[in-house]
């Protein structure tokens, strides 16, 4: 079966490294953790191996992403954070950064040369130092396929595929074909699709898979016809967006009892790639 993990920060409010042993425990092979500045990255690493969990990838900050595109300091100080998560990586042998491209809902704008300079910055650090860029499809479609489009060939390029994205924030279009040849992470989750007139945030629960709309067969069937073979990743939430309350229950729970739950659907997806 194939190795599966899961995201460190669920939403208990337990601290990481106790909480890597308590996905340990449930079964899961790996975990991730999302990066902010002075994060102690090192010491979850080191918990990471001394529980025998592997760690391939981490989450790069996604706080104001948007001004990267824009002719704003606030787009070197976003380009800034990004770079400071891919030395880290560096440093602690992470060989993976998962970075969104845009955070917002404004469909008046458009990719800029200013952002596309930056991220072949990113791209070229990464490439220096050993770490590839997993750009994740969220909102914003437009400016990861403009990235992906003009750095395809660049070594440090990859993507990463989160299954409730393409069903609530990418109306389901098919992105595993489209970009899977650059597929080298997962995020898999479930959602119940988009709810209003057009996308939204509140839309983006990951619940637990089959507790949502998100074709898993068809996730499957997709991400096999890839080269991609590195630990399915899950990313979770026991909290609920605004007025929603789908993920309330899983709270109530308690951490052990969801993340069994947690590991159980993950086997039951990952033996599907059997």
């Amino acid at each position: 079966m194939r190795k599966i993990g899961i995201n460190a920060e669920i939403g208990f409010g337990i601290e990481v490294p106790e909480m890597m042993a308590r996905i340990r425990d449930a079964g899961f092979d790996a975990v991730f953790v999302s990066w902010y500045d002075d994060c102690p990255l090192a010491a979850w690493k080191a918990e990471s191996l001394a529980l025998g969990l592997e760690m391939p990838f981490i989450h790069a900050p996604f706080s104001k992403i948007e001004y990267i595109w824009e002719d704003h300091a606030l787009g070197d100080w976003v380009l800034g954070t990004q770079l400071a998560c891919v030395e880290d990586a560096a440093k602690n042998d992470i060989p993976i950064v998962v970075c969104h491209v845009y955070k917002g809902f404004d469909k008046e704008k458009k990719p800029t040369e200013i952002g596309l300079a930056r991220i072949k910055k990113l791209l070229d650090f990464a490439a220096e130092n050993g770490v590839r860029v997993a750009f994740e499809n969220t909102e914003g479609e437009i400016y990861l396929d403009a990235v992906l489009k003009a750095f395809w060939d660049h070594p440090a390029t990859g993507f990463c595929i989160d299954s409730g994205h393409e069903l609530c924030y990418n109306y389901g279009h098919d992105l595993i074909s489209k970009y899977g040849e650059k597929l080298i992470a997962t995020h898999i989750d479930d959602n119940l699709g988009i709810s209003g007139e057009s996308i939204f945030w509140h839309d983006d629960l990951h619940v637990l898979p089959w507790d949502g709309r998100v074709d898993f067969d068809s996730f499957v069937k997709r991400v096999k016809a890839t080269d991609f073979s590195d630990p399915l990743m899950f990313e979770l939430t026991v909290k609920s967006k605004p007025n929603r309350t789908e993920n309330d229950r899983y709270r109530e729970m308690g951490c052990d009892a969801y993340l069994k739950e947690a590991y159980a659907r993950a086997c039951r997806l990952a033996k599907m790639f059997d």
